[in-house]
């Protein structure tokens, strides 16, 4: 009866040590959990607004330069250049405007941003007009715009922003202070149990040194027992080794099969040690860098010399965007095997800092995407290019026209667009067959490539309807000569297969940029209706038609040439 009342307390005790533990495991647990959320909310979301924040300050500011500059450049090249970096910082301040409303879940700070963003409605159309001003060449009234309204209202916006950043500055401080109380907390707390569990340990120790002194007896009397014990552990270790080893053989078996996938999917992954400057590969990597692992020598330098020089200064600059945390690094660059091979990459990774904002190192992937590239550039080249001849279509005959009545509209020189419709292109087609006209379509897009410069555009609308578009015209002869080359090119006979052969002929119509039109759809309806003009008279009179007076002034000169003659040719139709 008095040997089993200690062990009693033995196992109350002991009992109660163990809760007193768990309790303070859970506690301390649940208050580092709490510390952690107020730490993570601090790093990665109000220090995210902040920067996001200077970020948008510093795009307004940069703006405001780039539109200084277009009011006092003479340079329209350099100008045109400030008002492309100008939209492009405007795409970039619109983004991160968003950014940062995404990130603020609404009080005060959202009624800022709100304020933010009417601020910044309310100055676009001025510099809109600034911008215009200056295009047009208005330098002075562009100046007088930009320092009476734009740059006060822009002023107003920086000074907004350095309110916000003030508030955004307040929350994260106020946040630090409820991290640091509730780590003081759970620091107290955590003594204070650890102390208690401590003297309760001791109570149990002495308890113990008493309870081994009287039963020694029957400690010696347990030996056989515990030999007993010894070998059934031994027998649980050669098990637990068996096992250890299964495992180590699965866990070989599931490295193998990661690196098949790696190089199923052309992707391996990296490690960047920045301290000591030593790069781990995985075997993928050097597979897809041409390299042997045991000729290489793993470092950011060596890496860097296996990118293409073109592309070494855009990841150099990614990757000390990454080091300033400005964000996470991701790019895409060329890279050259020992052999010359080009390859296209792409790579992304995270950069680890130690707690004083030092980076340690960077850690990615990188995947060989040059199939991807090709696929993209075949993709977009059957999209913008007729598959019989090879030559632009519609869709990329309207963006190559647009782009040059911009390049017109700022330098003041000449487009002519020339709409080319063969005529008895059906006739052949439907009496040798298709295979024929295809290739009389192709052999007349030949011939028409033949007669116009290397910078003029030709383009195949579809059926037999063929477009030239020529830039810089200097004088409007000039497009009648090139016609009437075309059209000679065109009358001469075409050899089709099967020993066949045909005559086609052509009929062109032109229109100039500005005269006959100020716009794309004016000048492919004009050219059309030069067309159709053309068909109503005697092809021998009218091989070339123009559009608007021009046409109307030909038709005339033609009616008193058969005037003249006595005799007038029946219309056709």
């Amino acid at each position: 009866m008095s040997s089993q009342r200690p062990h009693s307390y033995l196992i109350a005790g002991f009992i109660l040590v163990v809760l007193l533990m768990l309790s303070l495991a859970g506690l301390g647990a649940q208050r580092l959990e709490v510390l952690k959320g107020r730490v993570d909310y601090i790093l990665q979301d109000q220090m995210v607004k902040i920067d996001l924040t200077h970020r948008l300050r510093s795009i307004t500011r940069e703006r405001m330069i780039r539109m200084n500059l277009m009011t006092i450049t003479s340079d329209p090249f350099v100008r045109d250049q400030n008002y492309q970096e100008f939209l492009v910082l405007g795409n970039r301040y619109i983004g991160t405007r968003h950014k940062l409303e995404d990130l603020v879940k609404g009080g005060t700070e959202t009624a800022m941003l709100d304020q933010l963003r009417n601020m910044s409605i309310n100055a676009t159309p001025i510099q809109e007009r600034v911008v215009e001003l200056a295009l047009d060449n208005h330098l002075e009234q562009a100046r007088a715009l930009l320092f009476e309204k734009s740059l006060l209202i822009q002023q107003e916006i920086l000074d907004h922003c350095d309110v916000i950043l003030t508030t955004f500055e307040q929350s994260s401080q106020s946040a630090m202070e409820q991290a640091r109380q509730t780590y003081q907390t759970t620091y107290t707390l955590m003594i204070n149990l650890t102390t208690l569990a401590v003297l309760l340990t001791a109570v149990i120790g002495m308890i113990v040194v008493r309870r081994i002194k009287a039963d020694r007896g029957q400690l010696l009397s347990e030996i056989a027992e515990r030999r007993k014990t010894e070998q059934e552990l031994r027998h649980t270790k050669e098990g637990l080794e068996q096992i250890i080893s299964e495992r180590t053989a699965t866990l070989r078996e599931n490295l193998e099969r990661l690196s098949e996938a790696q190089r199923i999917s052309h992707m391996g992954h990296w490690e960047w040690d920045i301290v000591t400057n030593e790069l781990r590969w995985s075997d993928e990597i050097y597979r897809l860098f041409g390299l042997q692992p045991t000729g290489f020598g793993a470092t950011h330098d060596t890496f860097m010399a296996a990118v293409h020089p073109e592309d070494r200064h855009m990841v150099n600059n990614s990757v000390e965007r990454a080091l300033r945390k400005e964000e996470n690094y991701q790019v895409e660059h060329r890279i050259i095997w020992p052999d010359g091979t080009v390859r296209h990459m792409r790579e992304k990774g995270e950069v680890a800092f130690d707690e004083n904002g030092q980076a340690l190192r960077m850690i990615g992937t990188v995947r060989d995407i040059t199939d991807e590239r090709e696929n993209e550039q075949r993709l977009w080249h059957l999209a913008h290019h007729d598959a019989l001849t090879g030559l632009p279509n519609r869709s990329l005959l309207y963006a190559t026209l647009s782009q040059a009545l911009t390049r017109a509209k700022r330098s003041g020189s000449k487009v002519a667009l020339m709409l080319c419709d063969l005529d008895h292109f059906k006739s052949i087609n439907d009496r040798y067959g298709h295979d024929a006209g295809d290739q009389l379509i192709v052999e007349a897009g030949r011939r028409i490539k033949s007669c116009i410069r290397e910078s003029d555009v030709l383009a195949r609308l579809g059926g037999d309807e063929f477009t030239v578009v020529m830039e810089d015209v200097r004088d409007p002869e000039n497009t009648r000569q090139v016609a009437q080359k075309i059209t000679d090119a065109l009358n001469a006979p075409f050899e089709l297969s099967g020993e066949h052969s045909g005559m086609i002929g052509v009929s062109i119509g032109i229109a100039l940029y500005p005269e006959d039109a100020p716009d794309m759809d004016g000048l492919l309806k004009n050219a059309d209706v030069a067309i159709q003009s053309k068909r109503a008279w005697p092809q021998r009179l009218l091989p070339v038609c123009r559009s608007g007076l021009n046409w109307r002034m030909t038709r005339w000169n033609n009616i008193k040439a058969l005037l003249r003659e006595s005799t007038i040719p029946r219309l056709t139709t």
